[in-house]
């Protein structure tokens, strides 16, 4: 009898401390403010900003979801050669018009869902995680004067060079891997710094720093 009130003991003891450990799925939730810099292996320095909101799956992996801000540059430049039109008094003239990118400028709105796997200590918390993501893009040329060099009556006229468009992507989607480390300052706050790593499928990959605090 004595034995089985140990072992009826133990029991309870490694129930509440699996319990303790595993806490049930959406029990707890956090949210932060980021900011940071953005940067590629070509490109200037950019800036990034993120509201971000988790809560746990377990006692180790947690849910994530992300929306921000970021300007990012692309100081490379190009020529284009495309066209023009004008109808005045019904009569339509098409121009040949060349001019060179000297650097664009993407406004971007992203956002991203993703998991962190997240080990706990005391009061540091070392993280890795992976996200997928949509982003909204504005983009914002700075160019050269425009030179025409041609002008015609109808658009198969054109040579043939210059019958396309300089487009810019308005949209893209993301896949970023990274990690960080949180640590606690108090009950309610803690700081949390963070790399991560983005792969675009329409403009270029960029690098992420950034620091933020998180309740």
């Amino acid at each position: 009898m004595k034995y089985f009130l140990i072992l009826f003991l133990f029991s309870l003891n490694s129930i509440f401390a699996q319990h303790q450990n595993n806490p049930s799925i959406f029990s707890t939730s956090e949210f932060g403010l980021y900011g940071g810099v953005n940067f590629s292996a070509f490109s200037d320095i950019g800036s990034s900003f993120l509201f971000e909101g988790r809560t746990n799956l377990s006692s180790k992996f947690n849910l994530k979801a992300s929306i921000g801000y970021t300007k990012t540059y692309n100081p490379n430049s190009y020529n284009v050669k495309t066209n023009d039109f004008s109808n005045i008094d019904n009569i339509k003239k098409y121009y040949a018009v060349s001019y060179k990118v000297l650097k664009t400028q993407y406004q971007i709105i992203p956002f991203s869902l993703g998991v962190q796997y997240q080990l706990n200590y005391d009061s540091f918390y070392p993280y890795t995680q992976i996200e997928a993501g949509y982003k909204w893009i504005d983009p914002l040329t700075t160019k050269s004067a425009e030179k025409r060099n041609g002008e015609y009556n109808s658009f198969e006229e054109l040579p043939k060079e210059y019958k396309q468009k300089d487009t810019l992507p308005v949209s893209s989607f993301s896949i970023g891997i990274g990690f960080g480390v949180k640590y606690r300052i108090s009950n309610l706050l803690n700081v949390d710094f963070r790399y991560l790593y983005q792969f675009d499928s329409e403009i270029f990959n960029t690098h992420q720093f950034l620091i933020g605090l998180t309740i």
